[in-house]
Order: structure tokens, then C-alpha cells, then sequence
């Protein structure tokens, strides 16, 4: 498996972009012939081995009926947005199993997956028909963000699409010129960055050409961004983007049109400056989550994000398995979404879910991340001083091979560990592992939790 992941339409997003990039870098494909693929093709072999849909039963219609990945989704859908935009393949959709659905749409899936195909008509011929790789950035693989740029060459305003497949925070850089996809011709522009996924936030920089960005790309995640070209820094112009979003808990500098900023009923400095420029400077304080983005809320008070490490420290990236312990405490606010998201996502899953660990959303798994895992390792684990059941995954509903392992986990429940106390985790791999392939231990089924409660504004 190239790159692992417990979420099944992650694996097939970034082998998809695997092949893409491969396509348009390589065999110099244009981007209206690179080939879509959402979500990800139901295994059609059934959980106990047998294989009803190649003749051996007459059931095989409600074969794996219920397959939706519902927190590997979106990252699916931005991953054929930015590299295939031109031709939007659905594969899986929840219409086989009445619960799902029914459920499906009440979490938002549904619209949020019609709003990116809504966004591919809006921007097909005039910007994802010249969507091409990043140059500066790597293939898609472990270690590395890669990304493209669809720039509509006749106003040199586009999409840049990022994505990080590893299960740490990464931070790129780009260089606002031809490289994603500007032209020469605006080397005197000025352009304003949004962002439009995962959050919605307007304006987040600003940047001229020439200029390089940073940018940091959160763990297992996407990021969409928006660059508006200006004659001058004027980024109240043309934002599309009117609700403000972010992580909850957290401060974000953002710039804001003096409209935005009245409605967010921000306070304004005595100093600041640039409302009669129609651009403000402001330190957007949000809010408590009320409702998650993975279908379910947290409410909490705590910074809950995606793929949160257990161990304290990172391994060294010279590490080449063996034993590792540390303290870890879980917040209460995990189990808090994981419980909003049972109630707003109330499938009655069977004993032959469980094994698909992009089900049951509603579990907490722990992931030991080791790139490129072999099935046949030996790996334990201990929570202050007990054993805990270390579990494979394959991205299989049925065929449990070498070629199909994702990798090694845990559960972890209220009852295993007391929210908000410090536990002792110890882990054992093989010894002999290739240096750095070892990663950690990291949360899966956490989402990062966005707000849009806005609590504190201040223009400076």
C-alpha cells in the first residue's frame, strides 16, 4: 500500500492522485482527460471469505451494502476536485443501505459533496481545465504535501489544491509566480489568499508576485486556497466566502472588508488603519464547536484536532522501531464528539462492521503509524501496565492479504482510559524497521472541530 491510512477513501484518494499526477507529469495528459474517482469501489468479496458476487450465492445484491466512509469522504471529493475536476466519477454512494441513506444527508454529506460538483461547473472551463501539478512540490507520497494549481489564464486568479497524506503537520512553501500557474504578465499584481477548505475563512494573506508562502497543511487533510488577483491590496472585492470559520478555541489574524467586520461587530483600535481602503487587520477569537464537520459535534472546551499523537514526542525520524513509552492524556471533549457524533449518526452496526475501520465513526481508534507495514510483524501495545488487543486493517471487506494491509491498531473507550487524567503508554515493534517508518500512535475519528462562533474581534 503506498500510503496507509484506516480510512478507505483516503487510501483510494491518494492512489488516485498517485495516477493523476502521473498522467499530467509524466504522459503530459491535459486536465480535461485526467480521470475522476470519488469515494472508493465496494469490495466485492463479503467478511468471511466467501465470494457471493462471482456465482457462488444469489444474495449477492446486499453484498457490503453499507460502505460509507463518512470522515474519508471530503478528502476524496477535494482530491478529484484538484486533480480531475473535469471529470467527476462517484464510485460508492450510501443507496444500498436504507440507514445510511437516510443518515447520510442529515450529517451534510450530502450537500457538501454537491457544493464541490456545483464548484467544478462554476470553475470547469475557465479554471480546472488548466490544472497541472505543482512543480516545486513532490509527488504525492509519504514524507512530502503535494499539490496543484488551476489558474484561468485570462485573469491570473485561481485554486491552489494541497494535500498531506502523512499523519503530522507539514508546512510547503509556494512561490506566487508561474509555478502555480501565474503568468509574468502580472508581475506588478497583487493578489488576497482565502481559504475555502477546511475552513472558510476570507482573505487569510495577502501576497505579491514574486513572493513566497508559507503554508501549513494540517495531518491527513486537504487545504483549498483561493488567490484573487488585485490591482492593489483591496480584498474586500469579489469575497465569496461571507461566514467566517475556524478552529475552535483559537485566534486567527485575518483580513476583513469593513462590511465583514461590522457584521462580526469587531472592535477597532484606535490605530487601525486601512477602512478606507476597504481592507481591516483583525484577530478573529473563536468559539466552542456546536456541530462538527465528521457528523458530530464536540461543544468542548478543549483544542481537539485531527490525528492527535499519543506519544509526547515524536519519534526521531532516525528511529528504526523497538520500544517507546510515554505519558498521554485523552480530553474529555474527544468523547464528547464522538458521542454527538452517535447521536447525529445513529447506524446499528453489525459484528461484520467492525473489521472496516472506516465504519463505525463512532469508536475511537488508536493508529500505530508505520509507513509501508507488513501484516507479519509482531506489535503490542500496554496501557498502564495492562495489555491491550492490537487489531489489523486491510482495505478489504473480504480479502485479508499482505497487499491489501493498512496497518495496526487499538480501541480505546471511556471505560479503557478516564478522560482528561495522564496513562502510560507503552509500544513494541520489530527492531529492524527501516529508519523513520515508525511515526506514532495518533487518534483516528477525531476531527478537528471548527467553529463559527465568533467570540472576540479586534481590528488592529
Amino acid at each position: 500500500m503506498p500510503i496507509a491510512s484506516l480510512h478507505t477513501d483516503h487510501v483510494a484518494a491518494d492512489n488516485t492522485r498517485i495516477i493523476n499526477h502521473r498522467y499530467s507529469d509524466e504522459q503530459l495528459i491535459p486536465a480535461a482527460r485526467i480521470p475522476g474517482f470519488m469515494f472508493h469501489q465496494t469490495e466485492r468479496t463479503a467478511d468471511n471469505g466467501t465470494s457471493p458476487c462471482f456465482g457462488s450465492s444469489k444474495l449477492c445484491y446486499d453484498n457490503n451494502a453499507r460502505d460509507f466512509d463518512l470522515l474519508g469522504f471530503k478528502y476524496s471529493v477535494i482530491s478529484n476536485v484538484g486533480t480531475a475536476g473535469m471529470n467527476n466519477i462517484l464510485t460508492f454512494i450510501p443507496a444500498r443501505d436504507i440507514e445510511e441513506f437516510d443518515l447520510v444527508p442529515a450529517v451534510g454529506a450530502i450537500d457538501f459533496i454537491r457544493s464541490w460538483i456545483d464548484f467544478t461547473d462554476e470553475y470547469g472551463l475557465s479554471h480546472l481545465a488548466h490544472t497541472a501539478p505543482i512543480p516545486t512540490l513532490a509527488a504525492p507520497s509519504l514524507g512530502n504535501v503535494d499539490g496543484t494549481s488551476a489558474v484561468d489564464p485570462a485573469t491570473d486568479s485561481g485554486f491552489v489544491f494541497l494535500f498531506n497524506p502523512n499523519m503530522i503537520a507539514m508546512k510547503v512553501k509556494l512561490h506566487v509566480d508561474e509555478s502555480i500557474g501565474i503568468s509574468n504578465a502580472s508581475v506588478s499584481s497583487t493578489w488576497g489568499i482565502s481559504e475555502l477548505y477546511p475552513r472558510r475563512l476570507p482573505n487569510i494573506s495577502s501576497c505579491s508576485h514574486g513572493d513566497e508562502v508559507e503554508v501549513n497543511v494540517s495531518p491527513s487533510e486537504a487545504l483549498v486556497l483561493q488567490f484573487e488577483k488585485r490591482g492593489a491590496i483591496t480584498m474586500a472585492n469579489n469575497v465569496k466566502v461571507m461566514t467566517l470559520m475556524g478552529q475552535a478555541q483559537t485566534t486567527e489574524r485575518v483580513y476583513l472588508s469593513p462590511d465583514i467586520a461590522k457584521m462580526q461587530r469587531c472592535n477597532f483600535a484606535p490605530s487601525a488603519s486601512g477602512e478606507e481602503d476597504g481592507i481591516l487587520l483583525c484577530d478573529v477569537t473563536f468559539g466552542s464547536s456546536k456541530s462538527n464537520s465528521g457528523g458530530g459535534g464536540g461543544g468542548g472546551s478543549s483544542n481537539v484536532t485531527r490525528m492527535m499523537p499519543l506519544l509526547e514526542q515524536a519519534p526521531s525520524k532516525t528511529n528504526t522501531g523497538g520500544n517507546f513509552s510515554s505519558s498521554f492524556t485523552i480530553p474529555q471533549a474527544v468523547f464528547d464528539q464522538l458521542e454527538a457524533r452517535n447521536k447525529t449518526y445513529p447506524i446499528k452496526w453489525q459484528d461484520f462492521d467492525t473489521p472496516a475501520t472506516w465504519l463505525v465513526p463512532g469508536r475511537l481508534l488508536a493508529y500505530v503509524f508505520v509507513a509501508e507495514p507488513k501484516d507479519s510483524w509482531g506489535v503490542s501495545a500496554e496501557i498502564d501496565g495492562k495489555p491491550v488487543e492490537i487489531k489489523k486493517s486491510y482495505n478489504s471487506r473480504g480479502r485479508v492479504v499482505p497487499s491489501c494491509f493498512l496497518g495496526f491498531y487499538f480501541e480505546l473507550s471511556p471505560e479503557d482510559v478516564t478522560p482528561d487524567r495522564e496513562h502510560q503508554l507503552s509500544v513494541s515493534l520489530p527492531a529492524n524497521l527501516p529508519a523513520g517508518a515508525f511515526q506514532g500512535v495518533f487518534l483516528e475519528n477525531v476531527e478537528t472541530e471548527y467553529s463559527e462562533v465568533v467570540e472576540r474581534c479586534e481590528c488592529v
